[in-house]
């Protein structure tokens, strides 16, 4: 997909109507090449946990939660990545979306 504007307007949802929903995390990677080199980056959204989502049996979970974000990308340079989504149930049973690629080229300066 080719980007209009140098950002990632990004929404993910989970649903689980059987136990409820416990996280949901939106990851934007890419690379840039700003004429220098090459370099990557990521953004996670909330950041990277270290710890098992799970709800304590008897604990009313929501049965969807959203996440919208926005990821400004570099604008002089050219850039292409994906954006995905990782779900956790109530139960930290985890799913992840398929990615979406995107690229951003900037315009040269016309003289």
């Amino acid at each position: 997909m080719a980007l209009a504007r140098p950002e990632v307007r990004a929404t993910a949802l989970i649903r689980d109507p059987d136990g409820g929903t416990g996280r949901i995390r939106l990851t934007v990677r890419w690379v840039e090449d700003c004429g220098g080199g090459r370099r990557r980056r990521t953004v996670n959204l909330p950041p990277a946990q270290i710890e098992r989502i799970r709800i304590a049996p008897g604990v009313l979970a929501p049965v969807e939660r959203r996440r919208s974000a926005r990821v400004a990308l570099p604008r002089g340079c050219r850039v292409t990545g994906e954006a995905f989504a990782d779900a956790t149930n109530a139960s930290g049973l985890e799913s992840f979306s398929d990615p979406v690629r995107f690229a951003w080229q900037a315009k040269p300066l016309s003289r």
